[in-house]
């Protein structure tokens, strides 16, 4: 029975990394097909929305003395 499970917990792993790799090509594919778009430029540039100024945890490292 102990082999039965770690055969299936193998194979839910083996499964959810081929989910995340194509989740990851159609991420590409979305963002490919949203360069075209003007407004996709726009709403990259503003801090928090564009790649690479994703932060899940923004608001709460900000540390504002004046905010109690």
């Amino acid at each position: 029975m102990y082999q039965n499970n770690i055969y299936n917990l193998e194979l839910l792993v083996k499964i959810v990394f081929q989910y995340r790799e194509r989740l990851s090509k159609i991420g590409d594919e979305i963002d490919a097909l949203a360069k075209e778009i003007e407004e996709y430029h726009i709403l990259q540039s503003i801090p928090g929305i564009g790649r690479g100024n994703r932060r899940h945890d923004y608001f709460l490292d900000r540390s504002d003395s004046s905010v109690q």
